[in-house]
């Protein structure tokens, strides 16, 4: 037979598993609202902070690629000195003056435009 003891303890073992139960229910319902506008305000910065500096990692190579061809530009300038200097056509320096500087350099830049 089934004495008082034993039906008390498997109520309170129910009771305590309910509440258990109770309590893993309100935690797997998942993001708070609060949480979830902590989560895309985060996601937001990141995401602007990511863009400003690509922005800038941008400009800077745009920079750099302009520096390159004018530093190419200024040594087809030499090369074109030093070859009429070699020729003895130091009288046609000016005619340096009327041509395109693009025309001095190995590859013409992709944006260049004729």
């Amino acid at each position: 037979m089934i004495d008082d003891n034993e039906i008390l303890s498997f109520a309170s073992s129910i009771l305590s598993n309910f509440a258990l139960f109770e309590v893993m229910k309100k935690c797997a319902l998942g993001f708070s609202l609060f949480e979830l506008v902590i989560v895309i305000t985060l996601f937001v910065i990141f995401i602007g902070l990511f863009l400003q500096r690509v922005l800038f990692i941008q400009m800077e190579s745009e920079k750099v690629a302009m520096e390159m061809t004018i530093s190419n530009i200024r040594t087809g300038l030499q090369v074109e000195v030093s070859n009429m200097m070699f020729e003895h056509r130091t009288h046609d320096f000016p005619k340096l003056l009327r041509k395109n500087p693009i025309l001095w350099l190995n590859k013409v830049p992709d944006n260049y435009f004729r």
